[in-house]
């Protein structure tokens, strides 16, 4: 009895041993020429790129491989900060990104895609043409983009941001998203 628990403690340590990475999931903005992945974090580390994720901007966007982005960083630096468990900072810096999983300064509260219009599928001799995943969670025709990604998460020192990226369809606006933070 006592040989088998001292395997499986010892095979707990080594499995568990590892470095920690944050994982959020990504979302897609993917209409127009520009599509861009989205982490519910609130930035893109490295890893996301590393643990087989496209690295997004890419543009255009038709053509495979022509992603151009690797990692995005956020970053809120407070002064005179004490944590949940009362150690006292005289300087702190909740991150996420480019290197820093994020996972124990931010957590995602709320992400979804609404769109203007039904989502599409676009077949080619029975396949689908795009496949990445971006599903449409709401419908909203007075939207004033074509699409909206919005993302909500909280950051430890007790600021919630939300993002709306907005994208659009229009041949003349549709090779960039436009990107709102509010803090509160």
């Amino acid at each position: 009895m006592k040989r088998s628990f001292t395997i499986v403690a010892t095979l707990a340590v080594l499995l568990g041993a590892g470095e920690a990475r944050a994982q959020f999931r990504g979302f897609w903005l993917d209409i127009g020429e520009f599509h861009n992945i989205y982490s519910e974090g609130g930035a893109n580390q490295e890893c996301f790129v590393d643990c087989g994720a496209s690295p997004g901007y890419e543009y255009p966007a038709i053509l495979d491989g022509s992603g151009h982005g690797w990692a995005r960083a956020f970053w809120i630096g407070v002064k005179d900060w004490t944590d949940e468990r009362g150690e006292r900072f005289p300087h702190y810096v909740a991150r996420i990104g480019p290197r820093e999983p994020g996972i124990e300064f931010t957590s995602p509260v709320d992400t979804r895609i609404i769109s203007r219009y039904e989502d599409t599928e676009v077949f080619v001799d029975g396949a689908l043409t795009f496949q990445k995943l971006a599903v449409v969670d709401e419908v909203d025709p007075d939207l004033p983009a074509d699409r909206m990604l919005i993302n909500q998460f909280n950051v430890d020192v007790g600021v919630t941001v939300t993002r709306k990226i907005y994208a659009y369809v229009n041949q003349f606006h549709d090779d960039y998203h436009l990107i709102m933070r509010i803090k509160s």
